[in-house]
């Protein structure tokens, strides 16, 4: 059995990606600067942000910290780009001189003035002065200028900060309180505790703010939804009670609480807090929009799509609503309504109109508008070239699913004529020519697969099972798919393939063996037909019945 990759392969690959690879070659590595830049061309490259990051990949992978770090210095410059600074990080790191880091920031901080750099250098005193822990190192703490809390977090998070250097942080902050200039110095605390997991100190922490104002909403939802991930849903329960005694009865609070119950599998406890704080705040747009969305997915579509209706008076967050609306038409059989809404998510270089405009593809094709589909997708290929081959990939597998194969074949050719070279398009168009029964393209293009990527189990799979079907070359077909199997011991499909090479090589005994296992993971009819037939050539006649009866 040949498995269709119908999820689109979306890898974007980054420049700095393809440098890496490149410099992953040994005789690469072994070139010096000077041989890369001996004339005026390279010279001009060298000076380019993409010359600056293939130096930069060189000299790290080179183990020329200092050197690559410079790099990373200037693509930030040139860029404003934080992973440039992360990889300046990385360097350091790597090298493990910590102290060599921070007399490189202190070079460059007085004419770059950057609060990325400032919070970066505070990050880095922070883990030198815990490594070290010599009585004999000074440290300096002289961050007079207002340092964003945030970054600092996330620059302790790269350099892998560990529950116990959390908290010798927090006692270094508090030490030299005086001399850091946070901006939010209390959540600062608060971030370090939860990065920590001192969830008591943290409790303790949140108690000592006269007012939810200086707690502010976007910090109360980082702690809730970190603390929600480390199953802490009983003791956040009690953190939100304790909060609506001190402020009173809030929105927020309430929708708090939904989470944690949804997070226990409550499901009437979801629903009735939600249809409570609707109640007593009729006119929060965001409750209503809250409530929607849980009743949508506890497939409550008519209570759901009332309340979406009514936002749409309101000038509120349109397209997720028009977006739900749809989902809800769609749900009912009602695809040109459905089409209506997700057509009304106008927004042409959002992330929501490029799925609106796949759903409304696919609906159409639901529809046997095959036409109108294609020329959407050709036009969202347009407005957005860097998707062509999630675009292609997308409306492939539509064609696929439809059974329009020879049309499904040409978007392909099409496709791949443009391109040097993409896995999942090729092994596409590999399975599309199966189907045709164009065997020697499904040879050619596994191949090709196989020698790039010679341990690919679907590739190996699929080129077996082709084999086993359309030639008599049974014992090649047994080694590809036994390979496969190796790779992917659980796979229903290759243990689907594994029965039927045996059928085709006589062995019953050992094809019934693979293919009820199959069948043990997935009912699909192909397997089916398989142990069938299999069965019945075996003298095995009843089972092979009861198992028609239940298909």
């Amino acid at each position: 059995m040949k498995k269709f990759i119908l999820l689109p392969a979306i890898l974007s690959a980054l420049p700095l990606l393809f440098m890496i690879a490149i410099f992953s070659q040994p005789k690469l590595v072994e070139q010096s600067y000077s041989k890369l830049i001996t004339n005026d061309s390279q010279k001009r490259f060298e000076n380019s942000w993409l010359g600056l990051a293939m130096f930069a990949e060189f000299a790290h992978h080179s183990k020329n910290y200092r050197i690559a770090a410079n790099y990373y210095l200037e693509l930030y410059k040139l860029t404003g780009n934080l992973d440039f600074l992360s990889r300046l990080i990385s360097s350091y790191i790597a090298s493990k001189d910590l102290k060599s880091a921070l007399l490189f920031l202190d070079e460059h901080l007085d004419n770059q003035k950057s609060d990325d750099l400032l919070a970066l250098k505070l990050a880095l005193t922070f883990k030198y002065e815990i490594l070290n822990r010599d009585p004999g190192v000074n440290l300096e703490f002289n961050f007079h200028t207002i340092i964003d809390e945030k970054k600092v977090v996330s620059y302790l998070q790269m350099l892998n900060f560990t529950p116990s250097e959390y908290l010798m942080a927090i006692n270094i902050f508090r030490r030299e309180r005086e001399s850091i200039s946070i901006e939010k110095p209390d959540e600062f605390l608060l971030y370090l505790m939860l990065a920590g997991n001192l969830w008591q100190e943290a409790q303790s922490q949140i108690k000592k703010f006269e007012g939810f104002g200086m707690l502010q909403s976007n910090s109360v939802d980082i702690i809730f939804r970190e603390q929600l991930k480390k199953g802490s849903a009983a003791t956040l329960l009690e953190w939100v009670v304790f909060l609506e005694r001190k402020h009173g009865i809030k929105p927020q609070f309430l929708m708090m609480k939904t989470e944690i119950y949804r997070n226990q599998k409550k499901k009437n406890l979801v629903i009735n807090t939600l249809r409570k704080a609707v109640k007593d705040f009729p006119n929060n747009n965001q409750l209503i929009f809250w409530r929607a969305v849980h009743l949508f997915n506890y497939n409550l579509l008519d209570e759901a799509s009332k309340d979406l209706e009514s936002l749409l008076a309101f000038d509120y967050r349109q397209s997720e609503v028009h977006f739900f609306l749809g989902a809800i038409a769609e749900a009912s059989g009602q695809y040109a309504d459905a089409i209506e809404h997700l057509m009304s998510i106008t927004s042409s270089k959002s992330e929501m109109y490029f799925i609106a405009q796949k759903k409304i593809a696919q609906l159409m094709f639901a529809s046997k508008q095959f036409g109108k589909a294609l020329e959407l997708l050709d036009s969202l290929q347009m407005d957005f070239p860097d998707k062509f081959v999630e675009i292609i990939q997308f409306e492939a597998d539509l064609l696929i699913e439809n059974d329009e194969f020879e049309l499904a074949m040409t978007v392909l050719n099409d496709s791949l004529s443009k391109l040097d070279f993409n896995r999942d398009l090729v092994y596409t168009r590999a399975l599309v020519a199966d189907r045709l029964g164009e065997i020697e393209l499904v040879e050619n293009d596994l191949r090709k697969i196989l020698s790039l990527f010679p341990n690919d189990a679907d590739a190996l799979n699929a080129l077996g099972y082709s084999l086993t079907n359309f030639t008599s070359r049974y014992e090649e077909a047994y080694q590809l798919i036994r390979r496969a199997f190796e790779l992917k011991s659980d796979s229903f499909y290759i243990l689907d393939s594994m029965g039927w090479v045996y059928f085709k090589l006589g062995d019953l005994r050992r094809s019934i063996f693979y293919l009820e296992k199959a069948y043990e993971l997935s009912q699909d009819d192909e397997i089916t037909q398989h142990l069938v037939e299999v069965l019945n050539a075996n003298g095995e006649f009843e089972k092979a019945r009861l198992i028609l009866e239940k298909s």
